[in-house]
């Protein structure tokens, strides 16, 4: 155990000159311990007496055994370290909020009294009503960091926060889930003499994800337009991945931007990272670029305004075939001619093979075939086309 060998009668020698009565029977010492010598209550504190009187540095220093593994990080842990890499590179700051808050500061988020986040996890021995609770979300967090910042004249923030939140259980434990905050205000780019400021908004979180996503090489990942009570109409959407829902985006609501004494429009996330983590896939897949040339569709839709355009999207790429490569939405439009509770939406539309060059004719039919399933789904009419 010392890494040193040590002959029983010194060991013998060691332990009666410390008063203790040693019967050695069959190579094995039996020991007596001094009532007064309460620190000693197992044999590895008898070892310890041994080796102090025999001298520490007549022990050799010896590295233990090793069988040659590498230490790494496992899966969980890279794709975390790849989530901070992405984010950082988008120009996000990291911040550490506190796991502890005042549940007063939900009181902003305008929650419905059933919601969830209202039944928090009190503490005990808690040092002030600011830290009474384990938190249940990483959102008061963020705007507090936004406040304490905004107040020192910082107005330009754009951070995201890696971090435990405690779901209440009755008569359990609470609840320890990993989640990933996201929290924007300002300005991407300041006014130069060459260009005008950047204001943050809703699409530039929208376009931070759709880049965690692709970089953690989850592909299967929608986002659709959710209610949420401190969130903006029409500007909030909640975030799935496969089949379950791994979290919300959104604009806040400009009057609780107003009673936070914050200037600038703001925009908040929270995601569910272990669901996240659990659908990374960090294997990298190359080809060669592309030898031959792509055929681009371009086609204006009127449809009801209240079709979204991912539905629309989605129908697209059902119908595209295996030459459709890409579908890009570059625009959209109501009044002028388009009738009432209707709206125009454009997309470009790609199409490639890597073994040879398309005909027109065969990408032709293809885009026939997506306009006839829009126009069944959806009651489409194509407004124009090039």
């Amino acid at each position: 155990m010392l890494g040193t060998n040590i002959s029983v009668g010194e060991v013998e020698d060691a332990l009666k000159r410390l008063e203790m009565e040693v019967v050695l029977e069959d190579g094995q010492l039996e020991v007596l311990v001094p009532t007064w010598r309460v620190d000693i209550e197992r044999e590895i504190d008898l070892v310890e007496e041994v080796a102090r009187l025999y001298g520490y540095n007549k022990i050799p220093a010896i590295l233990p055994a090793s069988r040659g593994r590498l230490g790494g990080l496992n899966h969980f842990q890279q794709a975390k370290q790849l989530v901070r890499e992405v984010l950082t590179g988008c120009g996000l700051n990291e911040v550490i909020c506190y796991s502890f808050f005042n549940p007063e500061e939900l009181q902003f988020l305008k929650l419905s009294p059933d919601d969830p986040w209202l039944k928090t996890v009190d503490i005990a021995n808690r040092m002030s009503l600011d830290q009474k609770s384990l938190r249940p979300t990483l959102i008061p967090g963020l705007l507090s960091v936004l406040k304490r910042n905004v107040y020192r004249g910082n107005l330009d923030l754009a951070l995201f926060e890696v971090g435990k939140v405690f779901l209440f259980q009755e008569s359990q434990v609470p609840l320890e889930k990993e989640r990933l905050g996201l929290a924007l205000h300002g300005n991407w780019r300041r006014k130069e003499w060459f260009t005008k400021e950047e204001r943050i908004n809703f699409f530039d979180g929208k376009g931070i994800f759709e880049t965690l996503f692709e970089r953690l090489g989850i592909k299967s990942y929608s986002m659709r337009l959710v209610k949420k009570p401190f969130l903006q109409p029409g500007s909030s959407i909640e975030i799935t991945a496969g089949e379950t829902n791994v979290g919300f985006l959104g604009e806040l609501r400009a009057d609780i931007q107003s009673q936070l004494d914050l200037p600038f429009p703001v925009v908040l996330a929270e995601l569910d990272l272990e669901v996240i983590l659990e659908k990374v896939d960090l294997t990298r897949l190359y080809q060669d670029i592309p030898k031959y040339p792509s055929i681009v569709y371009d086609v204006a839709l009127i449809v009801d305004e209240k079709v979204s355009c991912l539905a629309v999207e989605e129908a697209i790429k059902e119908a595209g075939g295996e030459f459709l490569k890409e579908v890009h939405l570059f625009d959209t439009f109501t009044g002028g001619k388009i009738p009432p509770g209707q709206r125009s939406l454009a997309f470009s539309l790609t199409f490639q093979s890597l073994q040879r060059t398309l005909t027109e004719v065969e990408v032709k039919k293809d885009f026939e075939n997506i306009i006839g399933h829009l126009q069944e789904k959806f009651n489409a009419q194509v407004r124009s086309q090039a």
